[in-house]
């Protein structure tokens, strides 16, 4: 019988509207024919003013009644609207919580994983920096063995035998590097029954 106030509140409002002006109406009706009856003009007064004021009247008046049923719509609204996010919110809470041994090994796995990441990233990055700066031997049989020797010669040590002798600032050229030695004619010659290219390079 009260269920649903608001929109009952809101077809009153419009039913004694119309009542209102149907009455108003009738009223008007009356005075007219009063005064066609008695002969007096003041009743058509009285039945212009009913007609005009009359559902007017009626008409202003419905609107405190129908925005009353209207406020009490939209508070029934809300209140319905609150009670479901209090139910979400209660089934939310209800559920078990993580416990902090859950939490920590959780925390530990995604650091352990960061960690196996940054090294795979480092490793990778530290052969790529070693295939760079290493010298290219993958072609090792073209790359033979030779001595480029410069033409001028000094008294030193050689480098080879350690003999204190005529020496040639000679470098080295082998498939996985370079080196620079100061060697004697002894050696060179012992170079080239190696089977090492000597190079005389003139300064």
């Amino acid at each position: 019988m009260f269920e649903n106030i608001g929109n009952k509140i809101k077809s009153l409002a419009k039913i004694l509207c119309w009542l209102g002006i149907i009455s108003s109406i009738f009223i008007t009706l009356i005075m007219f024919f009063i005064s066609a009856n008695s002969y007096e003009e003041l009743y058509i007064i009285y039945g212009i003013l009913f007609l005009i004021i009359g559902p007017l009247s009626s008409w202003i008046n419905s609107f405190f009644i129908y925005g009353f049923g209207e406020l009490i719509e939209n508070s029934q609204t809300i209140i319905e609207i609150l009670e479901k996010n209090n139910t979400i919110l209660s089934n939310k809470l209800s559920k078990p919580i993580q416990t902090a041994n859950t939490i920590d090994r959780y925390d530990n796995s995604i650091r352990n994983d960061i960690i196996k990441k940054m090294i795979k990233n480092t490793n990778e990055t530290d052969k790529n920096n070693n295939k760079a700066n290493s010298p290219q031997i993958e072609n090792t049989e073209e790359i033979k063995n030779s001595i480029i020797v410069s033409d001028v010669f000094n008294e030193g040590k050689c480098s080879r035998c350690g003999n204190i002798l005529d020496v040639y600032a000679s470098e080295i050229v082998r498939p996985f590097g370079k080196s620079h030695q100061k060697l004697c004619k002894v050696c060179l010659k012992k170079y080239e029954q190696e089977k090492y290219d000597i190079i005389e390079k003139n300064q």
